[in-house]
């Protein structure tokens, strides 16, 4: 389980199982896989790739992030098992 981040790339790169949880990022520039679950859970976000969020005027809550919850998470992380 993971964000967009090194962990990710380097996961894919060795074909590992994976959930990658997406906020400001754009799933659809990283390439679908088989065994590579994308999440984001607050689709009125478009990719912002920014550090300020514009929905809740903050540079600390990010609704994209915060709304994933762990049960979604937990549920891609037992399909993959």
């Amino acid at each position: 389980v993971t964000n967009d981040s090194l962990n990710l790339h380097i996961a894919m790169a060795l074909d590992k199982p994976g959930v990658a949880i997406f906020g400001a990022d754009n799933p659809a520039q990283v390439q679908d896989k088989k065994n590579l679950i994308k999440l984001r859970s607050h689709e009125e976000c478009p990719p912002c790739h920014s550090r300020f969020c514009k929905l809740s005027n903050s540079f600390e809550y990010f609704p994209c992030i915060a709304e994933t919850k762990a049960e979604i998470v937990m549920n891609a992380v037992l399909k993959l098992l």
